[in-house]
């Protein structure tokens, strides 16, 4: 995209397209698979988690489509969306501990933006464990050292560290030697100089616009190439920025002033005030009950 008008109403048709089509395979069909699961008509926990990881993302869609289409802006929609995420890619981990060949997991792409919503809805300890489990899942058989694409993902995950004190090693990695814009805010991830942190959050929400794009390009020498942001889930929604703020916040930096940063200024990238509560036992924590009742032996989550 060019411009944030231009992403802003792509959002808008993407997300009417989605929520008015595709309902059944992605909200209708998840809750029939529950119930399957529950009732002992289903034996495999790993199409109930996919289902999970779907259902997570039409909570999604609805939340930035209600945000766009100025119907409000619904927390407890990012809540859920932002749950079930993180419990499917549980479920994948927890799968692969018995199964030697299992592998699945909610795509590295996807799952660091899971991290910066836990963080984004105040729910840091959830956060910290789900950061860890990431972690665990790069250096295993799920990720395998992760891809060099996109950028932000190894940004997410570097702020993740820097917040958590711990030391990556990326030598076991894909992650690319050079980050571009990010590297300038990692670098600049504890500075005093507000005015100097405002200039390269800036820099990073033009990045974000200019590289938001769901169509593969090729570039000159008829090489494929990649759009930094290739789902419009996050054309508008630009967590590793926002992350980036929390973290700055987190470790007890000045707050920086975003007033006239057009992207960050949506309601819907509004940082809130308040923890928001974590949505009440659900089906999903039904799942995970007889899950662990199968398999006594799976590692607590």
């Amino acid at each position: 995209m060019k411009t944030l008008s231009e992403s802003i109403k792509y959002t808008k048709e993407k997300k009417q397209y989605q929520i008015t089509k595709l309902e059944y395979n992605y909200h209708k069909r998840p809750v029939e698979i529950y119930s399957d699961y529950l009732n002992n008509n289903l034996f495999s926990p790993g199409i109930v988690a996919l289902n999970i990881e779907r259902q997570s993302t039409w909570y999604l869609w609805q939340y930035i489509n209600d945000a766009l289409c100025d119907n409000g802006v619904n927390r407890e929609l990012l809540a859920k969306s932002t749950k079930y995420s993180g419990l499917s890619n549980v479920i994948y981990y927890l799968i692969g501990t018995k199964v030697p060949k299992y592998d699945s997991h909610v795509r590295l792409r996807s799952a660091t933006m899971h991290l910066g919503q836990m963080l984004f809805l105040g729910w840091d300890d959830r956060a910290a464990k789900y950061g860890n489990l990431l972690m665990l899942m790069l250096d295993s058989k799920h990720c395998k050292g992760g891809t060099t694409r996109p950028l932000y993902q190894w940004f997410i995950l570097m702020l993740f560290c820097r917040w958590q004190n711990i030391e990556l090693d990326r030598s076991k990695l894909r992650m690319p030697d050079d980050l571009g814009v990010y590297d300038v805010a990692l670098k600049n991830l504890t500075s005093g100089d507000t005015t100097l942190v405002r200039r390269i959050v800036d820099e990073m929400s033009e990045f974000h616009i200019l590289n938001s794009d769901e169509y593969d390009k090729t570039d000159e020498y008829g090489n494929d190439t990649e759009a930094e942001f290739v789902s419009a889930n996050y054309f508008v929604f630009p967590i590793e920025i926002l992350m980036f703020l929390m973290i700055r916040k987190r470790l007890g930096m000045p707050e920086t002033n975003i007033e006239g940063n057009a992207l960050l200024s949506l309601p819907l990238n509004r940082i809130p005030d308040f923890p928001v509560k974590y949505p009440n036992h659900d089906v999903v924590d039904d799942i995970f009950d007889k899950l662990y009742a199968d398999n006594p032996d799976y590692p607590k989550r």
